[in-house]
């Protein structure tokens, strides 16, 4: 059975960071392996590619110029594409990170599979995968995350987030007869109902914040921004009347309502960590330590960093804050035995 030193679950770009900066740290990569379904670079390239980020370029080219010679060829074409504060569709962010760690990693081991469960055994950990199973020392759960869903006291027909995000695959989902649900009113949330108004199907958005929207503008640390701000900014001057409505989440006469009349629905409330095997995962955001048996570490959108604003956390969700996580606490995770 295969011995490594390092174990990486997933190849999104929590993943290409993950196994720059080992390298950068003169890990040998041959004792490095990575678990990927696809190699196409996460959730990002292959679910959400269309969708218009908030991330300007000079923000992932300072991530990634800090890996060269890897990162040249990325960086070449992220400068011909871009303007310095242009914001970049999420696909392309996720190419050119992939790009970047698949030249830094090819001297890794890159196996095609799922991990679909781990177990601690005395000191090394057992990863069962699609084609077999691996041992390694310490393992990086970069794994991404899912859309969260719920549950709704009535059975509506549920348009699933990427697709909601894509106006092309979208167009072929809805009808003028149609009435759709908006779950939630944030980043994703505006941009469904913008498309929405531009195919000119009747809409509800539901939100369940003090106001519609929360903007970035207004010191919400998530709050909106970009295009989103644009977005809900035309409808709260009501520029979108002829087919969107908003109702609190709060309004129980009115929810129950369009709960009755709604033909599809659309929940564009946040994510949530993929499982591996049936295990929920809790972890240290200041240590990157996943609970439970030792030497095993989390990254990425399923394991963010966190800050805290006013009383409340926030996870941190971007190239720079994946990079400032795993930075922060690598060279510690190192040192353990």
């Amino acid at each position: 059975m295969p011995l490594y030193q390092h174990a990486i679950v997933g190849f999104g770009i929590a993943g290409q960071l993950l196994v720059c900066e080992l390298l950068q740290r003169g890990i040998e990569p041959t004792t490095i392996v990575i678990l990927d379904p696809n190699w196409m670079g996460g959730a990002l390239a292959t679910d959400y590619s269309q969708v218009l980020s908030n991330t300007p370029w000079w923000k992932t080219r300072q991530a990634l110029s800090t890996y060269p010679p890897w990162c040249d060829k990325a960086l070449m074409e992220g400068d011909a594409t871009f303007q310095t504060n242009e914001c970049m569709p999420v696909g392309s962010i996720a190419k050119l990170c992939l790009q970047t760690a698949l030249v830094a990693s090819n001297k890794c081991e890159r196996l095609t599979t799922t991990c679909l469960d781990m177990k601690y055994e005395g000191t090394t950990w057992s990863l069962h995968h699609t084609f077999g199973t691996i041992q390694a020392h310490r393992v990086y759960l970069t794994h991404g995350a899912q859309e969260k869903k719920l549950e709704l006291p009535v059975t509506i027909p549920q348009i699933p987030l990427h697709i909601a995000l894509d106006k092309t695959l979208l167009s072929r989902t809805v009808t003028s007869t149609d009435l759709v649900l908006v779950i939630g009113c944030s980043h994703s949330g505006t941009i469904c109902l913008d498309y929405l108004h531009q195919l000119g199907i009747p809409t509800v958005g539901i939100y369940n914040t003090t106001t519609p929207f929360l903007f970035a503008r207004d010191g919400h640390y998530d709050g909106i921004k970009e295009g989103s701000e644009q977005i809900a900014d035309a409808i709260l001057r009501g520029e979108h009347s002829s087919t969107t409505k908003l109702i609190a989440y709060g309004d129980s006469f009115p929810i129950c309502k369009m709960l009755q009349k709604a033909t599809k629905c659309i929940q564009c409330i946040g994510f949530e960590r993929k499982l591996i095997g049936c295990q929920n995962l809790s972890y240290k955001y200041e240590t990157a330590q996943i609970d439970g048996p030792p030497r095993r570490y989390g990254y990425g959108i399923a394991f963010p960093g966190m800050t805290e604003q006013n009383g409340k956390w926030f996870p941190d969700v971007s190239v720079l804050s994946f990079q400032e996580q795993i930075r922060r606490t690598l060279p510690q995770i190192l040192l353990q035995e």
